[in-house]
């Protein structure tokens, strides 16, 4: 009885003490790539409270955050009101060979599960690579925009600094570089040109200047280069068509064609919103011409119609700005600085400031051909027609010249014979 008792006793004593077991964090599986994005899962197990506990993550390895990748969040978070389940990894990176660990670290009280950290090979992005348009036309100065996008077609931001190509389309461009056209760059007379994305964008940009214009020698066309990580887009072409000097070309006679705005053109915009005296809108008469004399300096207006309230007068000319009058005209209309009008539009008061601008741009009459000179009103408060324009409400005349913007009047002349 003695011998059982003991050894009832020494078998009691060697019994292990209840193990403790402590809630583990590990990844559930090892990500993998889906179109450049990895998405990290956390696996929690013996973890029942509603407290929220954040299991900080460790990052190692050649790749760098905001460079080649970038992260939906910087830990996990148990629980809580906004627990975080999930983390994505978005490949940014255009070179080969980056790696990134990623590590869990257990938090107070936890222990590492089967898979406490993974490692990831980040394989480069493609970036499609489009100019915004297809056809660019300018006066003497074009920007052409290279747009950046992902597999979908949807523009996409880049995460570093990117440096993509574009080259002159020697064929088919009918300007020759260094004689019609230079590049704004470091190697402006250089075939192959650079088009820099900066980090965190989604477009670069090139500017070509016109150095001499001369008809039939006016187009260039540029073409982007591609290469295994940066193909084509929509638009891999773009034809920039000069115009030539706006100015040099409004040297001479013009006469009446068509005035675009007419009564019926606002009166339809506006008419229902409580402006009034269309019946004093501006007319024009077929005997209506205007000059433009260069080598004197000056404007000659010739208006039999209601315009004479307008262009009282000779007046001098300068030179301004191009302007695309608050986004409403596209390609922008070069500025002309005109010194005597009446900027009241009105036969019995005559404005104090006499100076304003008129806006010009040469169009193609799609019916004939002909070259059209398209004219532009655009700084005026009229005193007659419409004064409820006046009216701050109505927000039609801005507070800086030119002042008609919004409400401008437009009309075409054809160059005298």
């Amino acid at each position: 009885m003695i011998f059982a008792a003991m050894t009832a006793l020494f078998m009691v004593s060697c019994e292990p003490e209840d193990t403790v077991e402590f809630p583990t964090v590990s990844f559930a599986v090892q990500p993998v790539n889906v179109d450049g994005v990895f998405t990290l899962t956390l696996m929690t197990s013996g973890y029942d409270s509603t407290d929220p506990v954040t299991v900080p993550l460790d990052f190692s390895g050649s790749a760098v955050e905001f460079e080649d990748y970038r992260l939906s969040a910087e830990a996990f978070v148990i629980g809580g009101a906004e627990p975080v389940n999930t983390i994505t990894v978005t490949t940014l990176t255009t070179v080969p060979d980056k790696e990134l660990t990623i590590s869990l670290t257990a938090p107070e009280g936890f222990v590492l599960g089967k898979i406490p950290s993974v490692t990831l090979s980040l394989t480069p992005v493609k970036i499609y690579l489009s100019f915004e348009t297809n056809a660019v036309s300018a006066p003497e100065a074009a920007t052409v925009v290279l747009n950046t996008y992902d597999g979908q077609g949807t523009l996409k931001r880049v995460g570093q600094a990117m440096t993509f190509e574009v080259e002159v389309n020697t064929e088919k461009s009918t300007a020759e570089l260094g004689t019609h056209f230079v590049f704004d760059s470091d190697e402006p007379e250089e075939n192959i040109q650079k088009v820099v994305v900066d980090a965190n964008d989604l477009e670069g940009a090139l500017t070509i200047n016109l150095v001499k214009y001369e008809e039939g020698h006016n187009t260039v066309v540029l073409n982007i280069k591609e290469t295994e990580n940066s193909p084509i887009g929509e638009y891999g072409e773009v034809a920039i068509t000069f115009s030539g000097s706006l100015w040099d070309r409004l040297d001479g006679t013009w006469v009446i064609n068509e005035f675009v705005t007419d009564r019926e053109y606002y009166e339809g915009m506006y008419g229902n919103a409580g402006a009034t005296g269309f019946e004093l809108f501006p007319t024009i008469t077929q005997n209506d011409k205007i000059t433009f004399d260069l080598s004197g300096n000056k404007f000659i207006p010739e208006f039999s119609g209601s315009f004479k309230d307008y262009f009282i007068g000779e007046s001098s000319i300068k030179q301004g700005d191009y302007y695309d009058a608050y986004g409403m005209i596209d390609p922008a209309v070069l500025l002309v600085e005109l010194d005597n009008v009446n900027r009241w539009f009105s036969p019995t008061e005559t404005s104090e400031d006499k100076v304003a601008y008129i806006g010009a741009r040469f169009i193609t009459d799609e019916g004939t051909g002909d070259e059209l000179l398209d004219f532009y009103v655009l700084d005026y408060e009229s005193h007659t027609f419409c004064p409820e324009w006046l009216d701050p409400i109505y927000g039609m005349y801005m507070p800086d010249k030119p002042t008609a913007g919004i409400v401008y009047l437009e009309m075409t002349f054809k160059r005298a014979e």
